[in-house]
């Protein structure tokens, strides 16, 4: 996962003409997650895989709302949209 983030932060970098800073690059290694949760209610295991499902799920409602044009939806009942 680091090394796909350094390698896309590079490749940006290069399109733009630019290099990437040693800060960015070590950056790159970190992951920060807030939540409410404990700490000895879930392992940083079980945090990644909760984030890399919501992502998906974020990714989903992305594709629904640019390409189901839910927003459009006027002349059924509300409930059906939902």
């Amino acid at each position: 996962m680091v090394d796909q983030r350094r390698r896309r932060l590079r490749e940006e970098a290069k399109a733009q003409g630019q290099m990437v800073s040693a800060l960015r690059l070590a950056l790159a290694a970190w992951s920060v997650f807030v939540t409410t949760i404990p700490p000895d209610g879930l392992t940083v295991t079980e945090a990644l895989v909760l984030a890399r499902a919501r992502w998906q799920i974020e990714l989903l409602f992305k594709l629904w709302k640019s390409h189901g044009q839910i927003d459009l939806v006027r002349d059924v009942q509300p409930w059906r949209v939902l």
